[in-house]
């Protein structure tokens, strides 16, 4: 590939831009362009849950690159060495995601990957890979749209998109085997849940710009997209729920990275 293709700071890409890094034993992880814009997370929706609500205003100063599926097994396997523990409905094929592991497991495997990708020559020293914030996490899934789930408000259209409750079996899935959001990402609603960065915090009103939690020592962490066992009202894109950093083994939970610019702090 060619050096620090994954740069953030380079030129702009247009959203939905795909790059694909192939590390060695030919485990590859594809990426997808993010680029810097408005948003908003949480519902104005009057059903919405007291977590989702208000509907806060966001802009993103920065673009940013997200793995295009939730990390799988083979992918954790290469970067950590050793998979996890796992009851069989999380551990059933190499190509499914990753699942059963802790937020700080989670943020480990990042910064291996970061390392890998630098040695590379695939990112640069002021670029890393991370858990994406939650404002990140929202911004693509949603990928410019307003709606309940990214293709719209008809519940019925979810099976297209997302492994879950009505039609999952109880059991995880092969990663990417459903349709794709408008920026080519899959998986984002069901499947695995995945870990985020911030620690979990309610939203407020006013426009928040490159809403950040760096705080590391917080015990309760947001968790997004909902998983395989999730009904439907779990798997909408203002959809979030929050667990214990420490929770793994029997929990549903996957990644998916970022690449960006560092944070200050």
């Amino acid at each position: 590939m060619a050096q620090q293709d994954l740069n953030p700071l380079l030129e702009v890409h247009p959203a939905g831009t795909i790059r694909t890094v192939t590390l060695v034993h030919r485990c590859a992880f594809q990426f997808v362009w993010c680029p810097p814009g408005n948003g908003v997370v949480g519902s104005s929706f009057a059903d919405a849950p007291t977590i989702e609500q208000p509907c806060q205003p966001i802009r993103l100063t920065q673009g940013f690159w997200i793995a295009r599926t939730p990390v799988t097994r083979t992918q954790w396997q290469e970067i950590a060495g050793q998979l996890p523990q796992a009851p069989e409905s999380l551990a059933n094929s190499d190509e499914h995601p990753v699942s059963g592991i802790t937020w700080d497991e989670a943020r480990n495997f990042c910064s291996h990957l970061s390392d890998r990708l630098r040695v590379d020559g695939v990112i640069s020293s002021d670029a890393h890979v991370d858990l994406p914030y939650e404002a990140e996490w929202e911004y693509a899934c949603r990928a410019g749209t307003t709606q309940r789930w990214f293709f719209g408000d008809d519940q019925a259209m979810l099976e297209e998109y997302a492994w879950y409750r009505v039609n999952s079996n109880g059991q995880t899935h092969r990663a990417g085997g459903r349709k794709p959001n408008p920026w080519g990402l899959f998986d984002l609603y069901g499947n695995v849940a995945e870990w985020c960065r911030d620690t979990f915090r309610r939203y407020g009103s006013m426009e928040v710009v490159d809403p950040h939690d760096l705080n590391d020592h917080g015990l309760v962490k947001a968790v997004r997209g909902g998983d395989f066992a999730a009904g439907a009202d779990e798997c909408r894109s203002a959809a979030r729920a929050f667990s214990d950093r420490a929770n793994d083994y029997n929990e549903p939970t996957g990644l998916r990275p970022v690449v960006r610019q560092a944070v200050p702090r």
